[in-house]
């Protein structure tokens, strides 16, 4: 199965490998090959995905090869299956955006009413509370694995289970996502860029991460089984 992912950056989705693609239309709706946090976790999920025939667009990507640049998630959701379908000859849309606090809950509304709407291809949409960082730090056990660390030295740092009440915009850094996982990663002379958290993602527990993240990637792995996965017996 070929997908296209759609999320907000670079952790997200994997790297462009040329920011000048963006502003030339990224190569007339090409894409970029799909990597980052969510597609890791995504083919972990549903091993029918083809990782490697995969592409991947940022949400700012999809307006700019639409041109519709009018605000609303549930546009750019139809907008990213028109491109999957038509122009990528791609299988299925897998899209995926940060919450940032709990007055934008209604971006998951905004992102499944979109998928609602499309008809030619399955679309599964996940909401991560309240960032993809979330996703990361909630998966202590393989983060700490990717360092070489004891799991023990994370908790002086963070408390796995709460990963989904971290805010980015928070007023304390012991709150904000990034920073913590900054922080952890510092004690191992890591730095906490993409390819270390799609390492971290492809040595997860999914069913652990879901348990430690149930409103956001536990409804977002069940969204993925429902629309992606083999059809129930």
């Amino acid at each position: 199965m070929k997908v296209l992912f759609v999320g907000e950056g670079n952790h997200d989705i994997g790297p462009s490998g040329d920011e000048g693609a963006v502003r030339r239309g990224v190569h007339a709706g090409e894409g970029r090959p799909a990597g980052g946090v969510v597609t890791a976790l995504a083919c972990k999920v549903v091993p029918s995905i083809d990782r490697a025939s995969s592409r991947a667009l940022a949400w700012r990507e999809v307006a700019l090869i639409t041109g519709d640049r009018k605000p609303g998630l549930d546009r750019k959701v139809k907008g990213a299956a028109l491109l999957a379908k038509r122009t990528m000859k791609l299988d299925a849309l897998v899209c995926v955006h940060d919450r940032d606090g709990e007055r934008n809950a209604y971006r998951f509304a905004d992102l499944t009413r979109g998928a609602a709407e499309v008809t030619a291809l399955p679309v599964a949409c996940g909401l991560a509370v309240e960032s993809i960082e979330a996703w990361t730090l909630g998966a202590c056990e393989a983060l700490a694995e990717e360092l070489g660390l004891d799991p023990a030295s994370l908790r002086k740092h963070y408390d796995a289970a709460r990963t989904e009440t971290f805010l980015p915009n928070s007023g304390k850094s012991e709150k904000q996502p990034k920073a913590i996982l900054e922080r952890v990663t510092a004690e191992a002379h890591r730095d906490a860029g993409v390819a270390l958290r799609e390492a971290v993602a492809e040595r997860t527990d999914v069913e652990t991460l879901a348990k430690r993240c149930p409103e956001g990637f536990g409804a977002f792995r069940e969204e993925l089984r429902k629309k992606l996965g083999p059809p129930e017996q």
